[in-house]
């Protein structure tokens, strides 16, 4: 059977969608996992009335961070072949 060839730029097309797909999938595991543990929604603006600065930057760090690896790891998983 011959091999099948990938058009130009379809494989990059796929693997952003997957990167998207992934990082959405964590963030929302991230909201949810917050909301279990505090009991409420986690914070969206750090302007809102009680919100802290350290509550603010702890939980944009852990959503960057989770969803940065997440990254690495759905790019890595997609280049093999």
């Amino acid at each position: 059977m011959d091999d099948f060839e990938v058009p130009e730029g379809v494989e990059d097309l796929v693997t952003g969608l997957a990167v998207v797909a992934a990082g959405t999938l964590v963030r929302a595991a991230m909201d949810k996992l917050f909301e279990h543990g505090a009991k409420r929604p986690p914070p969206r603006d750090p302007g809102e009335p009680g919100v802290s600065w350290r509550e603010a930057l702890a939980w944009a760090s852990a959503v960057g961070v989770a969803v940065a690896v997440t990254r690495v790891i759905t790019r890595r998983f997609m280049s093999r072949r």
